[in-house]
């Protein structure tokens, strides 16, 4: 039996999709959504401290768990060291990142390394 495709226009059309676009998310359809989460361009900050990697990247959609309040568009996630495996999901980067800046805080303090 083949296996059926899933229907991209009629997913596209439930989610709302954003790209970064000169550091400003940007309204994208479900293919430019996909191709730029397989691009490196999803990749906003990366920082090597000690033996752990922490990592901002841009989702492009909403993972918050309600409905109310921002958008959880991006995340940081630790790789490595102690406390591998640690994610923070933030609204915005600020372009130095809230979430970002306290995961890097910690771990620079020898809490990640």
């Amino acid at each position: 039996m083949r296996k059926k495709q899933p229907d991209l226009g009629r997913l596209g059309r439930m989610m709302e999709c954003y790209v970064l676009v000169n550091h400003r998310p940007t309204r994208a359809n479900l293919k430019e959504w996909m191709d730029f989460l397989s691009s490196p361009n999803c990749i906003v900050a990366s920082t090597d401290i000690g033996r752990a990697n922490v990592t901002t990247a841009f989702l492009g959609i909403d993972f918050s768990s309600t409905s109310y309040g921002p958008p959880m568009a991006f995340v940081t996630m630790i790789f490595g060291g102690q406390y591998d495996g640690i994610v923070d999901y933030t609204p915005n980067m600020g372009w130095g990142g809230v979430g970002t800046r306290g995961t890097l805080r910690d771990a620079e303090g020898g809490r990640f390394a």
